[in-house]
């Protein structure tokens, strides 16, 4: 992220049975949205883009093992213009396999949108024949991570 101040920063641990790691940040970028003419284009997930997709490989003979399991949370909040106003939002996504689960949602609210984003990935062991399922859930979730909002201007 180029040409950003920091506002504000928390940071929490809670180490329990199962640890968790609360960051709150509040900050302002500069030249965040890119305009065309009327439009306004922004990625609402700036900070937690997933960009790993597995190697495909042909005739794979070991089963697919995750060490661990984990999840994120994140929720993110940008203000834009109030007269600014949706032209394209992408619908809420939700994809479940046996490697995880993927969910994004936004919503605009009076010059806020809403992005909330959740990702939880399952330890385990899987068959052979699930790699190829394991590269198309990161596909899915590396697209859906770079989706793009438009909004136009009332003016």
């Amino acid at each position: 992220i180029e040409n950003f101040e920091i506002r504000q920063f928390k940071f929490s641990a809670k180490k329990d049975k199962i640890p968790q790691a609360t960051v709150d940040l509040d900050i302002t970028i500069k030249r965040y949205a890119s305009v065309s003419g009327k439009r306004l284009f922004l990625t609402p997930n700036l900070m937690n883009r997933s960009t790993y997709i597995p190697r495909k490989v042909e005739n794979r003979t070991s089963e697919v093992i995750q060490s661990r399991d984990f999840m994120d949370s994140d929720t993110i909040q940008i203000h834009i213009p109030e007269d600014a106003y949706p032209e394209f939002l992408p619908e809420p996504i939700h994809y479940k396999t046996r490697f995880g689960e993927y969910e994004t949602n936004v919503k605009v609210e009076q010059g806020l949108v809403v992005y909330v984003r959740k990702l939880k990935m399952n330890k385990g062991r899987f068959p052979t024949d699930s790699y190829n399922e394991l590269i198309e859930f990161y596909k899915n979730i590396n697209k859906a991570d770079n989706i793009k909002l438009v909004f136009l201007n009332k003016t």
